[in-house]
């Protein structure tokens, strides 16, 4: 009953075989170099995605999250700016260009001093920090792509 199914009974591949000589200790037959070649490519295309797909779900995750800090930097920033003076400050320029024109040192002053610099300060550090991770992220996207396409060639 327990030798039902004999393994004696079931076809072998020729893999399963070589494998099978060699743990007893039997010669391996030779494989020819190209597929050795295509062997050890394979295998070096399959290491190199295992530690390449932790560092792209990483990038994707970063990424979005960088890109929501981008949107609540954005949003303060608009809130900040139109509690500040400079926002009327700016609205002069389609009222009153003429008086402008005649005093643009002085406005030029006036808007610099009213700015909201921590809001803008904010807002242009998470548009780098987006523009890098993005770059980041696209550059493992394509190494990814290419070491996968690699491999199934």
């Amino acid at each position: 009953m327990d030798k039902a199914i004999s393994s004696a009974n079931m076809p072998h591949s020729p893999l399963e075989l070589s494998i099978s000589r060699q743990l007893k200790g039997e010669p391996m037959p030779e494989f020819s170099g190209y597929l050795l070649e295509k062997i050890n490519l394979r295998l070096k295309c399959e290491r190199q995605l295992k530690t390449l797909k932790p560092k792209l779900w990483l990038a994707s995750f970063v990424m979005l999250s960088s890109l929501a800090l981008l949107t609540f930097a954005v949003i303060f920033l608009a809130k900040d700016f139109s509690q500040s003076p400079s926002y009327r400050f700016l609205d002069l320029v389609f009222t009153d260009f003429g008086v402008i024109v005649a005093n643009w040192q002085d406005y030029i002053y006036s808007v610099l001093e009213s700015l909201p610099l921590g809001a803008l300060a904010l807002t242009l550090s998470a548009g780098l920090a987006s523009m890098l991770i993005t770059d980041f992220g696209v550059h493992q996207w394509s190494s990814f792509r290419k070491i996968s396409s690699a491999a199934r060639h």
